[in-house]
């Protein structure tokens, strides 16, 4: 029912004052023909066209969702990200199919207002559905903005860890590393990041300073002479072609949909933990989730599970880290969590 206030309000701007009645088939099979018209305009980068087939869909058949994110995106593109907020909000709180996505892109709209606790909280609500490796990035790079460099590092390590492949993270990880006075690490990212911001003048600028604290005056010189000074804003323009290729080839559930409540390895064995361990995280979708694991597991050095329960009827996925015999050791490693970003991880103790 609030679904259908909130389409029924939103349909308002385009009815003219008509009242809305049940949209006929003709209508509906219309509304689609106009929405995919939309979607080929804006993979065109016809942004402007696509807002009008759009509208037109949404006129005809004002329940059709998909249509009121794809118009979201085409306002991202074109820079309207309030008109895009109204869109995404209409849809926010639905069984709408991409829910993850509509948090993603809402972010992503917020990030360019300058407006990151807003975006982070929405890129949060994302992972937390469908944990997806361009999420974690946005977040870490919201992160950067606000100064919290340590959980922007951490982002960006699991993004990198889900997707090794993913040039674009090398560059923002190597800035955090080197906001967090680790400038050798932080040389490794940004001599790779080259790869993909060839000749950049913000790389030069960072492969500069890093050299200048690992005591290379040499290399820092030759750098800072082709550098400029970062203005870093974490909002952008998404891709409207990538963006619908990921909508459109979307993750199916792995493995773990199969399995039964318990605790898993970050191998999805079968696992007997005991002890105490900490949570640091839950997810209702499982798209990914071993992959986290065995980032964290990686980069915490600790064991992890995966523990899986049924909770209001649906499945949830734990991370837990950690075996721990003695609590003060679990204590003292969860707070190692907590300044590492995981504010909300709490101590559990295994059965």
């Amino acid at each position: 029912m609030r679904v259908l206030c909130i389409i029924i309000l939103l349909s308002g701007l385009f009815w003219s004052g008509e009242s809305m009645g049940q949209p006929s088939d003709r209508d509906i099979r219309r509304a689609r023909e106009l929405f995919s018209e939309g979607v080929r305009k804006g993979v065109e980068g016809n942004y402007r066209q696509a807002l009008t087939s759009f509208n037109a869909a949404i006129e005809l058949d004002p329940f059709l969702t998909d249509a009121y994110l794809y118009r979201g995106l085409a306002h991202i593109e074109l820079s309207q990200y309030e008109q895009a907020l109204e869109d995404f909000r209409a849809i926010t709180g639905s069984d709408h199919k991409y829910a993850d996505q509509v948090h993603y892109f809402t972010g992503l709209a917020y990030a360019a207002k300058g407006e990151y606790n807003e975006a982070i909280h929405h890129y949060s609500e994302a992972l937390r559905i469908s944990p997806d490796y361009y999420s974690f990035f946005q977040r870490g790079k919201a992160y950067y903005a606000t100064g919290e460099f340590g959980r922007a590092l951490q982002d960006f390590d699991v993004a990198h860890n889900l997707n090794p492949g993913f040039g674009e993270v090398h560059f923002f990880r190597g800035r955090a590393r080197y906001q967090t006075g680790l400038y050798s690490d932080a040389l490794k990212d940004l001599i790779q990041a080259r790869a993909t911001y060839p000749d950049d003048p913000v790389l030069h600028y960072y492969l500069g300073h890093t050299y200048q604290e690992l005591g290379n005056e040499d290399q820092a010189r030759d750098h800072l002479a082709a550098a400029e000074e970062p203005s870093y804003v974490a909002g952008e323009k998404s891709n409207f072609e990538q963006e619908t290729r990921m909508l459109s080839e979307r993750l199916s559930p792995r493995e773990l949909t199969a399995l039964d409540e318990g605790f898993y390895d970050t191998m999805l064995e079968e696992a007997s933990p005991s002890g105490i361990g900490i949570q640091i995280a839950s997810f209702v979708n499982p798209d990914q989730v071993s992959g986290i694991a065995s980032a964290y597991q990686q980069n915490f050095g600790h064991p992890v599970f995966i523990q899986i329960t049924i909770e209001d009827g649906r499945n949830l996925y734990k991370i837990i880290v950690g075996e721990f015999t003695d609590r003060e050791e679990a204590l003292k490693v969860r707070s190692e969590l907590r300044d590492y970003g995981f504010m909300d991880s709490f101590l559990t103790l295994y059965p």
